[in-house]
């Protein structure tokens, strides 16, 4: 093989190996979205009846009292 060739062929290898990369990730954070999502939907199933809890911001507390 010519070094032009070897060159090539580790460019090539270098860059399926970051599309692959860049593939798990966007998987992983799917996969990460979509437990976030079933975790606060059980969380919502599981609270108890009544008022609900003030916003995550302060002034969403400090409105009810």
């Amino acid at each position: 093989m010519t070094p032009t060739g070897k060159v090539a062929s580790r460019t090539s290898l270098r860059l399926n190996g970051a599309a692959l990369a860049c593939l798990v990730q966007s998987g992983l954070k799917a996969i990460w979205g979509t437990l976030r999502l079933s975790a606060q939907a059980a969380a919502m199933r599981s609270a108890p009846l009544g008022e609900p809890p003030c916003n995550n911001t302060m002034s969403g507390c400090l409105a009810r009292t």
